[in-house]
């Protein structure tokens, strides 16, 4: 180390403590507007944590109205594809029992035209 870093080093060393002394008066001084200080900051830092449970309760609630919603929407729309469902089924039911009908009106129909056919021939 050279000489000067040396000396400026000292220097530093002696200003710090000197400084420390000073700021130890200065805090004794000050100790009530410190601890006034720290009970302000306290007494905010509990509303903050008020205000924040509060704000996370609303959201909890918020939350809680959307999952009955949902199930509500969810049961609804549940119902309503069982109906569906029941609807097709009574319709493919019905499809198939016109189409044996269709079927065997074709056959009569067919026989009828062969029996007059055979009548003109």
């Amino acid at each position: 180390m050279e000489i000067g870093g040396f000396f400026r080093s000292m220097d530093m060393a002696m200003y710090a403590s000197s400084n420390s002394e000073e700021g130890d008066d200065r805090r004794g001084s000050n100790r009530p507007q410190l601890e006034e200080r720290r009970r302000r900051r306290m007494i905010s830092n509990r509303e903050s944590a008020r205000r924040s449970r509060l704000r996370k309760q609303r959201h909890l609630d918020e939350l809680q109205w959307q999952v009955s919603a949902l199930r509500s929407a969810n049961r609804r729309l549940i119902d309503h594809l069982n109906r569906s469902i029941a609807d097709r089924d009574q319709i493919q039911s019905e499809n198939c029992r016109l189409r044996l009908e269709a079927s065997d009106l074709r056959q009569i129909l067919d026989g009828l035209q062969d029996s007059g056919s055979a009548i003109l021939h």
